[in-house]
């Protein structure tokens, strides 16, 4: 532990010289004692509480991947939804930002056309490492089925090493007004694999699918496929999707039931319609007990397709109907 340096006197009280030494075991065991005249330094190492910072940042690099392994040379940029989301409805002013932030001496890029960033790519503007980029839709004219988009970044030191690319997928989905969900959390658990679904009301009052997570085990064993996966759910709206080209099918397939299973939990069907023949006037949104001569056509209808409706005829609007309750009919 040499070329640790601080602007103490150099007479074996500053942090090199405390360090000077000592193996990573008697650093990693070095138990500060309180800063104060009598007790300043640890009895293992000679460590001050200032010297902490030397101990924790060697625990941190430890708990990292080598660099031949991680191949980070070069940071690569931190990128977050402004908003805490990266997935909202489609509309004509739907827009989603996002945070980045990045090594003070590198220099971030971007691409949205699903390109690796280069230099020659567009230069995010950073101030002291941080940033952000406002990603918007294509509106429904141009995408009626909704839009997703890979927003890829990558970091360049001065001398034109990257960093690896980060990808963020942005969704503008189109809301499944047919067979909307209650918003909500939701998880099941499939074949090993928990995955858990939130559902959120978004422009509207259309609830989404806006986040879609798995397990901790299985976020790392299919990290390679599962955020393009997560995205073409949160765009279909649903699990009952194809997996994707290139990647292992057979686990997709895993994860897109474990998906299915918890987005099963939200759905449920739209209220029915009703309409009444002949039309007459409401007061205070019901109709009077003489509004009608004779016997009225009541009509109900869903747009949930295969749906079985119930009603029953009382002269309470409660209890709420359930295909158990008694005077219900189909």
């Amino acid at each position: 532990m040499t070329n640790v340096y601080r602007t103490d006197p150099s007479d074996g009280k500053n942090i090199s010289g405390k360090l000077e030494g000592k193996d990573l075991a008697a650093l990693l065991a070095a138990k500060t004692t309180p800063n104060n005249d009598g007790f300043n330094t640890d009895a293992v190492s000679g460590a001050t509480i200032s010297s902490d910072a030397v101990k924790y940042a060697v625990v941190n690099a430890l708990r990292l991947p080598p660099v031949h392994v991680s191949d980070e040379t070069v940071l690569a940029p931190a990128v977050t939804g402004s908003w805490g989301y990266t997935v909202t409805s489609i509309s004509g002013w739907a827009n989603i930002p996002l945070s980045v932030s990045a090594a003070s001496d590198t220099a971030v890029y971007y691409t949205t056309d699903g390109s690796t960033p280069t230099q020659e790519s567009t230069e995010l503007d950073l101030h002291n490492g941080s940033g952000s980029l406002r990603i918007s839709c294509g509106g429904t004219a141009d995408y009626p089925d909704g839009q997703k988009i890979p927003v890829q970044f990558a970091a360049f030191d001065a001398d034109g090493n990257s960093s690896r690319v980060v990808t963020v997928w942005v969704v503008f989905a189109k809301p499944q007004g047919t067979m909307p969900f209650e918003a909500g959390d939701y998880t099941a658990t499939v074949d090993g694999i928990t995955a858990s679904v939130s559902v959120v009301n978004d422009y509207g009052g259309y609830p989404i699918i806006q986040a879609v997570t798995l397990d901790a085990d299985a976020q790392a064993a299919y990290a390679d496929f599962l955020p393009g996966l997560v995205a073409e759910v949160c765009l279909k709206q649903s699990a009952d999707i194809m997996p994707l080209d290139g990647y292992d099918t057979a686990g997709q397939q895993k994860v897109l039931a474990a998906i299915a299973a918890a987005v099963a939990q939200a759905g449920h069907p739209p209220a029915p319609s009703c309409t009444v023949s002949p039309e007459v006037p409401k007061y205070s949104g019901t109709y009077g007990p003489y509004a009608f001569d004779s016997p009225p056509e009541v009509t109900l209808s869903s747009t949930a397709e295969g749906a079985t409706l119930y009603y029953m005829q009382s002269d309470s609007a409660y209890p709420y109907p359930t295909s158990e309750s008694d005077g219900w009919a189909e």
